[in-house]
């Protein structure tokens, strides 16, 4: 517990600065994750398939609403408060839904960019990071840790599977993430050994309260 409160911390600390800066005027409805790999020249793209919601079934990326966590309303908030918030968000919603815990170091290695999705009157953020062997086997382990404890909240059960999704195919994805794959097309040129990160460099969660 006391880990992924300090490196909680840590991540915030880290990112918040780099996050004020492209934060503007507009709302910013969510955030999420958007781990990517290349192999045999196939363009992957690791989603995870919602158990609720309105992508019911369908898979979507590692993330969440922003308003959901706050008291007031986004807008209102100060640059740096945006900008903490959708950090903590980032991670929280890592941890629930993609089973890991981001150390800021590992993090920042992996990171490509991020995306501005248009969304309603704003736009969501998509963190493009470059993470491979991610095994669906030992992400289920983590579930199913977790469904062994009925105690657990309902948000650290959202995903049912993850997979790698060739994004020329589109297999059974959120009209979210195909809405958003022009813009991450460009990333996959950029994928080499420098930014190259595995799912095993970060610790796992197993029903952590964050």
């Amino acid at each position: 517990m006391k880990e992924v409160y300090t490196q909680k911390a840590n991540f915030v600390k880290e990112l918040q600065p780099s996050i004020s800066s492209i934060v503007d005027k507009n709302i910013i409805y969510g955030t999420s994750v958007a781990p990517i790999c290349s192999k045999n020249g196939k363009k992957l793209l690791c989603l995870g398939k919602e158990r609720d919601g309105i992508f019911l079934d369908q898979f979507n990326y590692f993330g969440g609403q922003i308003q959901d966590k706050l008291t007031a309303p986004f807008l209102q908030l100060t640059k740096q408060e945006k900008a903490t918030a959708i950090c903590e968000v980032l991670f929280e919603e890592t941890c629930e839904e993609f089973g890991v815990i981001l150390d800021i170091k590992h993090f920042l290695k992996s990171l490509l960019g991020v995306i501005k999705n248009p969304y309603k009157d704003g736009y969501s953020l998509i963190f493009v990071c470059h993470i491979e062997d991610i095994n669906p086997r030992v992400w289920k382990n983590v579930m199913l840790e977790r469904h062994k404890d009925p105690s657990l909240p309902w948000n650290l059960q959202e995903m049912s599977e993850i997979k790698y999704i060739d994004i020329d195919k589109k297999e059974n994805i959120s009209f979210y993430v195909e809405s958003s794959l022009h813009l991450l097309r460009p990333f996959f040129e950029n994928l080499n050994e420098s930014n190259r990160v595995t799912y095993q460099s970060f610790s796992l969660t197993y029903g952590y309260d964050i």
